[in-house]
């Protein structure tokens, strides 16, 4: 039964990243939270911790940096099709692309965070 209850808080610090989808900005500190509770109680949360926060940590400055250069790229590409139409018709097209682009990516990380640890909870990784 010990066993059960480290892989539930190891994976609770999975799923606590979570909340950021709700609540911008809180999925490093529900994880930070719960691996700076349990860290101590046994191995596997903290490791478990620690990769989440490295995650989390490394999506950020991945997300930053692609945050960055997009709008660079969306307003060559309207700017190539027609210099007339770089106005309003520019705008909606920039901001299309954005939604698409953040609906993409909330879609890929959902399933990147909630599979693995889902598996790895129910085989005891």
């Amino acid at each position: 039964m010990k066993n059960s209850n480290h892989s539930f808080w190891a994976m609770m610090c999975h799923l606590s990243s979570l909340i950021g989808f709700l609540l911008p900005g809180f999925s490093i500190i529900a994880p930070l939270i719960v691996w700076g509770l349990k860290r101590h109680d046994h191995p596997l949360i903290m490791k478990n911790g620690r990769n989440v926060i490295n995650f989390i940590l490394s999506y950020w400055i991945y997300t930053f940096g692609l945050l960055a250069i997009l709008p660079f790229c969306c307003v060559r590409d309207v700017a190539r099709v027609n210099i007339i139409s770089a106005g309003i018709y520019g705008k909606r097209l920039s901001f299309l692309c954005d939604v698409f682009l953040r609906c993409i990516c909330r879609g890929l990380c959902m399933c990147i965070w909630i599979f693995p640890r889902c598996f790895a909870y129910l085989w005891g990784h």
